[in-house]
């Protein structure tokens, strides 16, 4: 399974394109980078747009993450990820990265939220450092 990721505005041209368009743009694009994917490999697609895919903030926002994350995370077996659950505007790799990451934490934690959000405020650490 291939998961892509094209960013654009509610009323640009590719939002507003038929499914099959948008897999033709991705495919496209994917060949333009170098990726050999031939069409006859491809069993199917499943386009879906979403609206607030990126989280947009309000100035100081920071000021509050720590405060809100650690009450969230003070909810018995709640673990957040990805742009939402963070507050970050992590790239698809970065969500599957955390995808990854909060799998491992589960199989060898169980649902603690507290050392998740320990591991997660390390990563955030990180991405706000820019590395």
């Amino acid at each position: 399974m291939l998961c892509i990721e094209l960013s654009c505005w509610r009323d640009d041209p590719i939002w507003c394109a038929a499914d099959e368009d948008v897999y033709r743009i991705a495919l496209n694009d994917l060949l333009q980078m170098g990726y050999g994917v031939a069409e006859d490999e491809v069993e199917d697609y499943y386009v879906t747009a979403i609206p607030t895919a990126y989280p947009v903030y309000e100035l100081n926002f920071e000021d509050h993450l720590i405060p809100v994350l650690a009450g969230v995370h003070s909810v018995p077996n709640l673990l957040t990820l990805g742009r939402h659950g963070l507050f970050l505007n992590n790239s698809m790799d970065d969500n599957v990265l955390l995808g990854m990451k909060v799998a491992d934490h589960i199989a060898d934690n169980g649902l603690v939220s507290a050392t998740w959000l320990e591991q997660m405020l390390a990563f955030m650490n990180l991405r706000f450092q820019g590395k």
